[in-house]
């Protein structure tokens, strides 16, 4: 077993050592008292010899004479979020950030499918849910031809029960709700088809008073130019309404229904007359309460 070094001699590499990458005099002194107890305390819990004298003196260079290593690159902070920020109040609709070292084109982001036994959706009645999830969205081969997908407002409660109405101030408005909104491009053309889907619900069986004021132009959200009703032709859910309207010679379709406490509401902007927006609107719904019941299931 090697002789202990005396403290002298201890000093001396120490201060040796250290003096080459510390800009003032180092405290050899309080660098080795450092390094004795600790050597002390591992010979009684590990035996061990002179050998970790080294390794404890670094580990006890005092505030000020730090010795810094450059942390592994892998080895990434977060940042922390600034509490005061709120989000977006914009659309809302988000897509994944790209990665900066993918220089290839990005698909844009779609509702995922609900999961499907392969069994028909049982058209349930159903109680208002705090949100809707995003597969409540209608999927893009629901359309007769590609349609994009202009706005996701997400989960808000003051919206209009059936796109195109406009709203109070004081409402009533819905306990939850979301809409979408798809059209063949994104731009003012006129002549192209534009489909918007707005889910609500109506939390404390609300659901039968806001169909029945949709059907009477009611209530806090109201059309503000003339519709004509139509009977429905999707005799699905609790409580159906559909009609017409033409609007600065823009042809609008609408078809609602009920579920409960859950009301689905399809528009249709066509350039093919009112008769084909409407037929458009009520082929959709079935569709659009399917996902709806899919997506709260």
């Amino acid at each position: 077993m090697p002789e202990p070094m005396d403290d002298a001699r201890l000093a001396e590499l120490l201060g040796g050592a250290l003096s080459e990458d510390v800009e003032r005099p180092v405290d050899t002194a309080r660098l080795t008292a450092g390094a004795r107890r600790g050597a002390r305390r591992i010979r009684r819990r590990r035996g061990a010899g002179v050998a970790v004298l080294a390794v404890l003196a670094l580990a006890s260079v005092p505030a000020g004479q730090q010795l810094l290593e450059t942390p592994p690159a892998s080895m990434d902070v977060a940042s922390t979020p600034d509490p005061t920020t709120e989000p977006d109040a914009g659309i809302m609709l988000r897509e994944a950030e790209p990665d900066p070292t993918d220089s290839g084109p990005t698909e844009p982001t779609r509702p995922s499918d609900p999961p499907s036994s392969g069994e028909p959706v049982q058209l349930i009645s159903l109680a208002a849910p705090q949100e809707f999830p995003d597969d409540a969205a209608l999927p893009a081969d629901a359309f007769d031809r590609p349609l994009v997908l202009l706005s996701d407002l997400g989960n808000y409660a003051k919206v209009p029960t059936v796109g195109g109405q406009e709203c109070s101030d004081s409402g009533p408005f819905p306990s939850a709700g979301r809409s979408w909104m798809w059209a063949e491009e994104n731009s003012n053309r006129l002549d192209q088809l534009q489909v918007d889907v707005v889910v609500t619900g109506w939390a404390g069986g609300g659901g039968s008073t806001a169909i029945q004021q949709v059907a009477s132009n009611e209530g806090g959200c109201r059309f503000t130019d003339p519709v004509s009703g139509k009977s429905p032709a999707a005799e699905i859910g609790d409580g159906r309404w559909a009609g017409t309207q033409t609007v600065n010679g823009l042809d609008k379709g609408y078809a609602v229904t009920q579920l409960g406490d859950v009301l689905i509401a399809v528009s249709v902007t066509s350039p093919q007359g009112p008769d084909a927006a409407v037929a458009e609107a009520e082929r959709l719904l079935p569709q659009a309460a399917e996902r709806v019941v899919a997506s709260l299931d």
